[in-house]
């Protein structure tokens, strides 16, 4: 699955996962009682639910 930020967003969680424009991360599973949520990790190796839209 490819996904493409785009906007900002500020978290209210102390560890937030940083994400860049251009940078590649992996996409896990999709959380089942918040679908548009899904695991991601980043190629450093950090990771957390990240929001995402289908595109198409």
């Amino acid at each position: 699955m490819q996904a493409r930020l785009i906007g900002s967003h500020r978290s209210q969680y102390r560890n937030p996962l940083h994400v860049h424009a251009g940078q590649q991360v992996m996409l896990g599973v999709r959380d089942e009682e918040w679908p548009a949520f899904v695991w991601a990790t980043t190629d450093a190796g950090d990771a957390g639910w990240t929001r995402t839209v289908a595109s198409g």
